[in-house]
């Protein structure tokens, strides 16, 4: 129940947030993660900050076993040169005092991109992990900015052993990317149409020119007709077509198409 609740609250939040120019890239991300690590070493080296706040009732010990020492020689207490596990542990230990329901998703994407940059070392041996701390990632990312939706779904796609029909992705793709739900031949007129359906309302003319980013090959009988979330052609009856639609194709929230897409369609008899 819970889980419903949030879910509709955040996408109840969708269209007020798509029009602004996504907050997250590769770029914005890598940036977290600078911020992340800076405000650990803070604490590793001073035991002040953001991070020494959240774990004022967590034991840390300073021991060189902590360390990277490999030579007897001193290293200087930061993120960078903790062993592997102590990272892990510490972020661990970090997400532990965030607790469940914290929905500080900036603060929990700057410390999730760290922790993927961590699992990254070994995802060649532990793939499931890395898919895991990516999809936790990924969709902070799209609750914390549903124009990153198309960034995030994609990054989520490119993760180890993904599957298309893998139930995570599945889920935040309906709720929250732009997407093809249908396309279906309309055989109650004399001339048959191609309907194209949406899961999201079109941006009409003059904003888009939506007709540009559809292309039929052979060419439909007309230049379409605009039926908010739905785009349809005329077409001759018994003939097959390929549909090619423009990624750019974007919703009146300004959201644009999740990817390319192509799709055959025969239109069948009368």
């Amino acid at each position: 129940m819970k889980r419903t609740l949030i879910a509709a609250a955040l996408a109840a939040a969708f269209a007020a947030t798509v029009h602004a120019a996504p907050r997250w890239n590769e770029q914005s991300l890598n940036a977290a993660a600078v911020q992340a690590e800076a405000e650990i070493n803070e604490y590793l080296q001073k035991g002040t900050g953001p991070v020494a706040d959240l774990m004022s009732n967590e034991e840390w010990q300073d021991g060189d076993a902590f360390l990277e020492n490999t030579d007897g020689s001193p290293v200087e207490k930061d993120f960078a040169h903790l062993k592997h596990q102590n990272q892990i542990y510490l972020l661990d230990k970090i997400f532990e005092q965030f607790g469940e329901d914290d929905k500080n998703y900036a603060r929990r994407i700057r410390f999730g991109v760290l922790r993927l940059h961590v699992f990254d070392f070994d995802k060649g041996v532990n793939p499931s992990g890395y898919q895991r701390e990516g999809l936790k990632l990924y969709r902070d990312v799209i609750f914390d900015d549903a124009g990153s939706a198309n960034f995030a779904l994609a990054q989520i796609k490119s993760l180890p052993n993904m599957e298309e029909d893998n139930y995570d992705y599945e889920s935040l793709l309906k709720e929250y990317g732009f997407y093809l739900k249908a396309v279906e031949t309309v055989k109650s007129r004399d001339t048959p149409e191609v309907c194209l359906q949406f899961n999201r309302s079109i941006t009409a003319e003059p904003q888009q020119d939506w007709r540009q980013l559809i292309r039929f090959e052979p060419a439909a009988e007309n230049n379409g007709r605009y039926a908010n979330d739905q785009l349809c052609y005329a077409a001759r009856w018994e003939q097959q077509y390929t549909i090619h639609i423009d990624p750019r194709l974007a919703t009146t929230g300004g959201l644009e198409l999740y990817e390319a897409q192509i799709r055959d369609i025969d239109t069948g008899s009368r």
